[in-house]
């Protein structure tokens, strides 16, 4: 059984049509997922998680996305155009 590379990119439209695929295998092959194209890190297992938003010395989300960031009453971009 050949599996294909594992991509996460939240970005992308495969993955807002359905993310859980996606979280099952990073959880399985990558907790610790880094993406290139985007140049950041994800983590996926939720002790991860937990233990990470303690060790704020070690780990950062300056350069991460907040809700007032991602929601919005504005219509999507691609919509606009």
């Amino acid at each position: 059984m050949t599996t294909s590379k594992l991509v996460f990119d939240p970005f992308s439209e495969e993955f807002f049509k359905g993310p859980w695929e996606i979280y099952r295998r990073m959880r399985e092959e990558a907790p610790v997922y880094y993406n290139e194209e985007h140049d950041f890190y994800a983590l996926s297992r939720h002790e991860d998680v937990a233990a990470a938003f303690k060790d704020f010395e070690t780990y950062s989300s300056a350069y991460g996305l907040d809700l007032a960031m991602v929601k919005s009453d504005e219509p999507p971009m691609m919509k606009a155009i």
